[in-house]
């Protein structure tokens, strides 16, 4: 028996190890760092059109909210709009996933597209050198975020790059005007330029060639996520923004009166119509551009006749009549560089969009060179890099940009130079340059196809060795000696296999993760060789015909959770299956009825929550204090029944004070609503509240006995006082739901392995009524359980309103904790409130566990099984082409599922903590032979 709990607990440690190589895998897979060094940089020597390039970036800003016109046929930024129609030229920006401003700000000064890793490496900080048009510039002035300006002033060679910053407190959504960000953007650019007018020398420097001035505009992005971007505060922020640029153009103008000033207003990124932003919905992809100024062309007038993909939005904007030039966020960078006579950062993957350039052809032609050159020199850095780490045997060169192609191409180009053929210069550049591009993307993933083989064989591996575990030690097989495998044989055969791929990586110089990637697969496999449990033990159990038609349900299920997370509406057909379960057992009639009355009617209610809208709904406080009301109502009600069963005084006390503790959590969160939208901000006495409560809501239940008839009851009562603190509508009422459909669902299972209930869960205590890795003894109903356990993982993700997409959280639920921005604390508690269903299911399991006297690694080892067929499917659809909504949500579920297979260790381990320690609290006792707790 010890051995055998010990084989538990050793998988279960492997599963925790292989589940975050297997996580890991998918940041070396797809968002490896783009960047490399070593490369010369490139520029277009001819005179510049621009001296200096006034860059404004309106954090936030959609280009459908930028473009329309009210109803009344006026622009929301008169300005602007008279910009576009008399002086300059217009287009939509289209940006790459995350729509974040890190990110965002990155690709348009560097001309890179970040990978994701980055931003968790730092916000604020360089997590990675990469060169920039600030780092280019003579000089650059900045003025803006104290989240996005260091950034590019650290890292920079020299001391040219100068920022300007508010504090981080000023940061605030519940600020009462977010527009003030942008004001003091402007009032501090007016002091300086009226410094810069009175003094000749300070004047003199920066009217020289290759000067940026940088203004981050964040009032736009705060106070869409505070108030939507449809709210009449944005519109006015917008107006803020508009006047704003009218003055800079004009005190600019008047202090540089030479004509040589170009002006940009784009933006980082775009938001969702619910205030969010971060995965691939147009409204969050595309943005404004709006450039005029020296070097810029003025308004074209559009073909007539020629159909576009995007006429009808052309239509509702009002703007049939002139030209639409859409470029990539990335191409901005070479834009700005091309604009005042700057070298293009070396990592600049974007190319200059011409239709945007006042210039001559030679001028335009020359530039195109400089462009094509420098990506070239960035492809073939990128492919020596890549050679010198791969066996020439095993090295695959780019096919469609070989050595010879390039250097004919470049004598083309420089020919076509000499011969003052600009046309054609213009043209084979740019053939040069979306080659070398595609080069990179083949570079970029050269390793891809051989890491997706061996997660995918480390995936098969690891269900292969759990479940064979399983079921040897679930049905007492024993394998027959003839189909054992030679266990000497296979070691050798493995170590030769693992010793030669070590010697591979190493000889190509491989990082160590890649070591974890290729030797994983082979020691699974070993491990599932040297048991010989795929052909005798699995193959023997899966074939009797009993289990083989309830393993297939099984499979069919785990494909329509699979579904869920597409369509979220799937999970109506799961609870429809659970509400009609117990009265398809063939012992049902040891069941309560009421008790089945009551399953099916909550179930009906729980039908409820998968239809509701996941996204742009407004917050509605009169659902908050429905479910704080219920959930009060609800713990009175099961206080007064604890009576009956000679619970002390102590006990009911600390149940009264957590509902007390309840009754003051729903207090603080209606209060805080009604202040923030007020505009008088957060309430200290709520955020010292918040702040003590989250911490105490994990401690104060430890001073409860661990029999389940207190510990679950008092674990209840403060883990949603806790929640409704990050409550803004139903995500309340559907804990409360769950809660009870929990209960119910505990009461089920207990009734169909005992003939008296009550009396069951009654005596179980949680600190002697399992063991965490006990015998494994598993059967088609713990199959059963594992898989409604996985469900209702779902049911509670997706019943409070995600769809597995980071643009789905609303800051408004931290409000009452924090509202100054804070990305990695607002990450924190967001990720906390979407874990709290979670918790509660896992609660419920494990005292289902205890009820039944189920040995928990049995049943998470079957959990785990399932979560991993559906990370197989998700890695398999994972993909980087197609739209960035198809992009962003196939890479977001495996993250998902695979955040969900590592979370459930912790969760399980949290709920063993939770259940079974107890602090210097209620004792238990014998009272005139009952149990009494004191």
């Amino acid at each position: 028996m010890l051995s055998v709990g010990m084989e538990s607990l050793k998988l279960v440690v492997c599963g925790i190890i292989v589940h975050i190589i297997l996580f890991i895998s998918i940041f070396d897979i797809y968002f490896t760092s783009p960047l490399v060094h070593g490369m010369p940089d490139y520029r277009n020597d001819l005179p510049a059109p621009a001296k200096r390039v006034v860059l404004i970036s309106i954090d936030g800003m959609r280009a459908d909210k930028f473009f329309e016109l009210d109803t009344d046929g006026v622009s929301k930024v008169p300005f602007l709009r008279n910009i576009l129609e008399t002086k300059g030229s217009w287009g939509v920006c289209h940006t790459q996933l995350p729509t974040e401003s890190r990110p965002g700000h990155v690709a348009l000064a560097a001309g890179i597209y970040e990978d994701v890793s980055a931003v968790a490496r730092g916000w604020k900080e360089n997590p990675v050198e990469f060169d920039s048009v600030f780092n280019r510039s003579r000089q650059t002035f900045a003025w803006g975020s104290p989240d996005i300006l260091p950034m590019f002033a650290r890292g920079a060679t020299g001391s040219h790059i100068v920022t300007h910053s508010y504090s981080s407190e000023e940061e605030d959504f519940a600020s009462e005007d977010p527009s003030t960000l942008d004001s003091w953007v402007f009032d501090r650019f007016s002091q300086w330029i009226s410094n810069v007018s009175q003094s000749d020398s300070l004047n003199r420097d920066i009217s020289r060639d290759g000067t940026i001035i940088f203004l981050h505009l964040l009032g736009m992005d705060t106070t869409g996520h505070s108030y939507r971007p449809h709210s009449d505060e944005y519109r006015q922020n917008m107006q803020v923004v508009d006047r704003g640029v009218e003055a800079v153009e004009k005190l600019m103008d008047k202090t540089f009166p030479d004509g040589d000033t170009a002006y940009l207003v784009v933006s980082d990124h775009g938001m969702t119509d619910w205030g969010s932003h971060g995965a691939g919905h147009p409204h969050e992809t595309l943005v404004p551009l709006l450039a005029w100024g020296a070097g810029v062309n003025g308004p074209a007038k559009a073909k007539r006749g020629a159909l576009e993909s995007h006429d009808c939005e052309r239509n509702s904007w009002g703007l049939t009549e002139f030209r639409r030039i859409d470029v990539m966020q990335a191409d901005i960078a070479s834009l700005i560089s091309t604009l005042i006579g700057l070298s293009i950062p070396v990592n600049n993957v974007g190319t200059i969009p011409l239709d945007y350039i006042n210039a001559t052809e030679e001028f335009l032609a020359q530039s195109m060179r400089a462009n094509a050159r420098q990506l070239v020199a960035q492809y073939r850095r990128k492919m020596a890099l890549k050679r010198d780490t791969t066996w020439s045997y095993r090295f695959y060169p780019f096919p469609g940009l070989p050595d010879s192609v390039v250097e004919d191409r470049l004598r083309r180009i420089d020919s076509g130079l000499t011969r003052r053929l600009h046309s054609q210069t213009i043209e084979e550049s740019r053939q040069l340059i979306q080659l070398s591009i595609r080069g990179l993307a083949y570079f970029q993933t050269y390793d891809r196809l051989s890491l997706s083989v061996c997660v995918v064989v480390s995936f098969a591996g690891w269900i292969a060795l759990v479940l064979g575990t399983i079921t040897k030690q679930s049905i007492g097989y024993s394998p027959k000696s003839s189909l054992q495998t030679d266990k000497s044989f296979s070691h050798i055969v493995f170590s030769l296999a693992a010793a030669v791929t070590s010697i591979v990586l190493f000889a190509n110089g491989s990082k160590l993760t890649y070591y974890l990637y290729y030797l994983l697969p082979l020691g699974l496999w070993f491990q599932v060789s040297r048991e010989g449990v795929i052909a005798s033990t699995v193959w023997a159990f899966v074939t009797q015909p009993r289990n083989s038609s309830t393993i297939i349900s099984c499979l069919l299920g785990v494909q329509l959770l699979v579904g869920v997370f597409f369509y979220r509406e799937l999970l109506c057909f799961g609870v429809v299956f659970a509400a009609v379960w117990p009265a398809l057992t063939t012992n049902r009639s040891a069941v309560n009825r009421l008790l089945l009355i009551s399953w099916f009617g909550v179930s009906t209610c729980m039908l409820v929550f998968p239809l509701l809208p996941v996204v742009q709904r407004d917050s509605n406080y009169y659902l908050v204090g429905l479910a704080g009301a219920l959930a009060i109502l609800l713990g009175c009600i099961g206080v007064s029944q604890l009576r009956k069963f000679n619970i002390s005084a102590s006990s009911i006390r600390l149940l009264v004070s957590q509902l007390v503790i309840l009754c003051l959590s729903l207090a603080v969160v209606l209060t805080t609503a009604i202040s923030i939208n007020r505009k008088e901000g957060l309430p200290l006495v709520n955020q010292l509240f918040s702040w003590l409560l989250l911490p105490t809501a994990f401690i104060l239940p430890l001073f409860s006995d661990t029999h389940l008839i207190v510990r679950l009851p008092s674990l209840c009562l403060s883990l949603v006082s806790l929640y409704l603190l990050f409550t803004t509508a139903h995500e309340g009422l559907f804990l409360v739901s769950l809660v009870v459909y929990m209960t119910l669902w505990l009461m089920l299972e207990t009734s169909l392995s005992t003939s008296s209930t009550l009396n069951r869960l009654i005596r179980i205590d949680f600190s002697v009524a399992s063991t965490a890795f006990g015998s494994i003894s598993t059967n088609l109903d713990s199959l059963r359980r594992a898989l409604f356990f996985v469900f209702l993982l779902l049911l509670g993700f997706y019943g409070t309103g995600n769809i597995a997409s980071v643009n789905t959280y609303d800051p408004r639920s931290v409000y009452c904790f924090v509202t100054v921005f804070s990305p990695f604390t607002m990450a924190f508690l967001m990720v906390f409130k979407m874990l709290t269903p979670l918790l509660f299911v896992t609660l419920f399991f494990h005292a289902i566990h205890a009820s039944l006297s189920i040995a928990r690694s049995s049943l998470v080892l079957l959990v785990l099984v399932i979560s991993d067929v559906m990370a197989i499917n998700f890695f398999l659809m994972v993909r980087d082409y197609g739209s960035w909504l198809d992009i962003g949500m196939t890479i977001s579920h495996y993250v998902i599922v695979m955040c969900l297979n590592i979370f459930l260790y912790l969760i399980f381990g949290v709920v063993k903590l939770l259940t079974s320690v107890r602090l210097n609290g209620c004792q238990s006792r014998k009272v005139n032979g009952s149990r009494k707790y004191s």
